[in-house]
């Protein structure tokens, strides 16, 4: 639904006591909205908080993965399980270098813990679907650091380049790369197509990183 200004200036009309009702109905109702007004009007945690909770669950879920016996599939279910749990982190901070942070993380401790398996597993159908599913996901992280203050890409220069050996070293990952256009360079080096978010739409209306 959108709120037009009409909507807004009704809104605004109400009075505080029946505003206060509408804002308790949505917050029991929205989970990711009461997060999000606790971290922003109490504050009794951080961003560095979230951080450090993700950190342990990232090892908790690939602890899990190995145990259980890999399998790609369930590589995947626990990356987009960690995705949401990033997006549910963007959504309560607004912190976009944060985000990006936390991405990168994910994708060098995937390789550090299943690099071998991703590319033994890449010629299976759902193999390629896990390859292309860390291809794109990487692809929206380059293009999400690029949209950040440049001066701030010396934080992420180190882990980029580390993420980008992960990709070199393996042949399921490169192959997939290659067919669906994503540059491994584009992790080694600061200087990027300065249309890479472009290229990356283009290429998914073309039936790519899909």
């Amino acid at each position: 639904m959108k709120i037009d200004k009409e909507f807004k200036r009704a809104l605004s009309e109400l009075p505080d006591r029946e505003k206060d009702k509408l804002i308790a109905m949505l917050v029991r109702r929205d989970k990711k909205l009461a997060k999000r007004l606790h971290y922003e009007l109490i504050g009794d945690f951080t961003k560095e908080d979230l951080q450090n909770d993700f950190y342990e669950n990232v090892t908790l879920a690939f602890d899990n993965v190995k145990q259980s016996g890999f399998k790609p599939v369930n590589l995947s279910r626990a990356l987009r399980k960690l995705s949401s749990e990033i997006a549910s982190y963007l959504f309560t901070t607004k912190d976009k270098y944060g985000d990006a942070l936390l991405n990168l993380y994910l994708m060098n401790k995937a390789f550090e813990y299943f690099s071998v398996e991703i590319d033994t597993f890449s010629g299976t159908d759902k193999g390629r679907k896990l390859a292309v599913y860390i291809v794109n996901k990487t692809f929206n992280l380059r293009v999400a650091i690029n949209k950040l203050d440049p001066d701030l890409y010396i934080d992420f220069k180190e882990d980029l380049t580390k993420l980008g050996k992960h990709f070199k070293k393996n042949n399921g990952i490169v192959q997939t790369c290659k067919y669906h256009g994503f540059d491994i360079d584009w992790l080694l080096e600061r200087d990027i197509p300065e249309n890479i978010a472009f290229l990356q739409k283009d290429l998914r209306k073309r039936g790519f990183l899909k």
